[in-house]
């Protein structure tokens, strides 16, 4: 993302700590030049920039000097065919005496692929009775090293746990104490100590292993030759660029750079064209946006320059989403001043103003926010959530309880209702009077709103009422109210009038006449399972109780033939019955007509009940299940002390043996206890 720019020093801990790989510098350093190792006393370098070999000579075969590659300035010698070797004696003022500690630094430009070999160099004493060489040697896949103490190989030419690294340069380093240890470093890190040498003078450098055939080249370059060296620093490598847009980077070139070393980057866009941001090989914002910077590497980093057409963009967001507006979102001239505003939306109260998205920063609190334009900026304007009262109060007749007080904007709230015995709760209402009604569920969960809020608990005598159904006024056909248009039994939802019954993803049970030469139990006609659930609903809180739930002191009866008695057959299944009749707690939604508006669209689960009971013939026949019984369930809340039940449903095998004919079946809740819960009885 795009941030503000700001002072250096209060970026420092952020770019370590997104990112690990910077450090910023508060003061502005000289770089170092990249091929000088931390050596204490140097007595020979060379870079080849003479453009010859005149301080070489020719061993078993010649090299040259190239343009080709260089690892600064221009030039470096070229390892084209494994048989090349060139020597440099290290004497006069390069003369090292014996017992003095001595190092030699080189860097390969190793090309690659893993068969190329030959690219090597070693330093020796004058007959090579003390070798001590470093490099690809035997064309594998990692780097080897060599050693020869006293005219016997102690290490011929071993690979090390390092990797080749192709088509880049790389760093290599040998440090003889003058005594009887050599240590081994590439690109700044150890990698291997040897310890038990006869104590040698080296006299002499050598490049190439003096045997082989053409290849691809390979490049050498920067040699240094020192006494009394101190262990390398560690080296990481640098890639800059530019990701996007017109312009260029200058200052450090792309490669090993040691870990000391103060590092400077300048980004300059051309003609038209703006500085927006440094990222890295991700595309990820490094959150920088000073075109000039400083830093020094603790890992490997790549960092490129981003440049946008010249005139900045002021981008606004908001956090979290929705809780508000802003203005002064635009392009600017550079210099210019930039004034942004924020409104919260209801419920929300402004906070501050952030650069990152994930609001863990504070730019201002400031509101407006008045800001000097510098280039591209991102800002979030940060609202939070506002805390209202809720207040919840029992009208005459029962009791609340749950949450009430203080509640944060959109926190979740449960109230539960209770009323007393003899009554029906009659839904919770935002007026006194019980007009306004917002929920009929006696436990009631709600986001609080954006105000303060009252909630009040109605109460009401339960209606006496009869309702009675035997499907004589009704039209052969399903019985859905809530099936497609066409649908014999079709009706508005809600309507007093028409049929009072309605299914889930109609249609589900139909009305017919006689049937398979069954015949009604009385009149003419009767409802049978033909398709979908089988199953159909009615609404008798809304039918019968002014659309309050019934709290006690009613039964249901129905009648029900059982064609198959006591024949079970579960691979056929036709063979057994599971029509039962059930008293239903609904709780997944509200219900202010006959039926929710998700009953067209899915089926029911015992998920969206709160309590069910039933009678009849059960639907779990698992383990437990006595297929020569009726059943009754008592499921959910209603089921705490139930004994008896068989598997995980609720159901209870009945006395009452199945037998093929019609049966009468009643469900009775007795009224409210003391206690707040009901007693019920079932009956065949």
């Amino acid at each position: 993302m795009k941030l503000e720019k700001k002072q250096v020093n209060d970026r420092a801990c952020r770019y370590s700590r997104v990112f690990g790989a910077i450090t910023v510098c508060i003061l502005i350093m000289l770089a170092t030049a990249l091929c000088l190792p931390a050596f204490a006393d140097p007595i020979f370098s060379e870079s080849f920039e003479n453009g010859n070999l005149n301080n070489w000579y020719t061993g078993t075969a010649g090299m040259s000097a190239s343009k080709d590659y260089a690892h600064t300035g221009l030039w470096s010698i070229k390892i084209d065919n494994q048989a090349e070797r060139l020597y440099h004696d290290l004497t006069g003022a390069q003369n090292v005496p014996q017992g003095t500690p001595v190092g030699l630094r080189f860097w390969l430009r190793d090309p690659g692929p893993a068969a190329t070999k030959g690219y090597i160099m070693d330093m020796r004493s004058t007959n090579a009775e003390l070798l001590l060489g470093v490099g690809c040697q035997n064309g594998l896949s990692s780097y080897e090293i060599r050693v020869r103490s006293n005219s016997t190989e102690m290490i011929a030419w071993t690979t090390l746990n390092v990797n080749r690294i192709f088509g880049d340069w790389s760093c290599f380093d040998i440090q003889y104490d003058g005594n009887t240890q050599a240590t081994f470093y590439i690109n700044g890190k150890l990698v291997k100590t040897v310890t038990g040498l006869t104590k040698a003078q080296i006299t002499k450098l050598a490049i190439g292993s003096g045997g082989g055939t053409a290849q691809t080249p390979g490049y050498i370059d920067d040699i240094t030759v020192t006494t009394n060296p101190t262990p390398p620093t560690a080296m990481y490598r640098l890639t800059t660029g530019v990701a996007g847009g017109q312009g260029t980077v200058t200052g450090a070139n792309s490669g090993l750079h040691e870990s000391s070393e103060n590092i400077t980057l300048t980004a300059t866009p051309a003609t038209d064209w703006y500085f927006a941001k440094w990222e890295d090989e991700n595309g990820n914002d490094y959150g920088i946006y000073d075109t000039t910077i400083q830093l020094n590497l603790n890992s490997d980093m790549t960092i490129k320059a981003v440049f946008t057409p010249s005139k900045p963009l002021i981008t606004l967001g908001v956090i979290p989403a929705g809780a508000g507006t802003t203005t002064g979102a635009g392009l600017y001239d550079v210099g210019a001043q930039c004034v942004v505003g924020a409104t919260p939306a209801a419920g929300y109260s402004f906070a501050k103003w952030s650069s990152l998205a994930d609001g863990s920063d504070a730019v201002s609190i400031n509101n407006p926010y008045t800001f000097t334009v510098t280039g591209d900026r991102n800002l979030y304007a940060n609202f939070q959530l506002n805390n209202y009262t809720l207040t919840t109060i029992a009208n005459s007749g029962g009791t609340v309880s749950g949450d009430s007080g203080t509640k944060a904007y959109k926190s979740s709230c449960t109230v539960t209702a209770t009323p007393d015995p003899g009554l029906c709760f009659a839904g919770w209402s935002t007026d006194a009077a019980g007009t306004n009604i917002v929920s009929r569920l006696y436990t009631y969960t709600f986001n609080m709103p954006p105000n303060d809020y009252t909630l009040y608990a109605n109460f009401a005598p339960q209606a006496t009422f009869i309702f009675t159904d035997g499907f004589e006024r009704l039209n052969v056909g399903y019985i859905d109210m809530n099936a497609a248009a066409g649908n014999a039994n079709v009706s508005n939802n809600g309507n007093m009038n028409g049929n009072p019954w309605w299914g889930t993803n109609p249609p589900n049970n139909e009305v017919i006449g006689v049937h398979d030469n069954i015949s009604p139990h009385k009149g003419s006609q009767q409802l049978m399972g033909r398709a979908g659930n089988c199953l159909n609903y009615i609404n008798i809180a809304y039918r019968a109780n002014n659309n309050n739930l019934c709290s006690g002191d009613f039964v249901t009866d129905w009648w029900f033939y059982d064609a198959k008695g006591q024949t079970f057959d579960t691979a056929t299944s036709y063979n057994y019955i599971t029509d039962s009749l059930s008293l239903c707690y609904f709780t997944a939604a509200a219900i202010t007509q006959d039926y929710p508006s998700l009953a067209g669209t899915r089926n029911f689960t015992d998920a969206d009940f709160a309590q069910k009971l039933s009678i009849g013939c059960s639907d779990d026949i698992g383990t437990g299940f006595d297929h020569t019984k009726y059943q009754a369930r008592v499921f959910g809340s209603a089921a705490a002390g139930v004994t008896g039940a068989y598997g995980t449903l609720g159901w209870i095998n009945l006395p009452t043996a199945r037998k093929v004919g019609w049966h009468r079946a009643r469900i009775y809740v007795g009224p409210v206890k003391s206690n707040n819960h009901n007693d019920v009885s079932f009956y065949i």
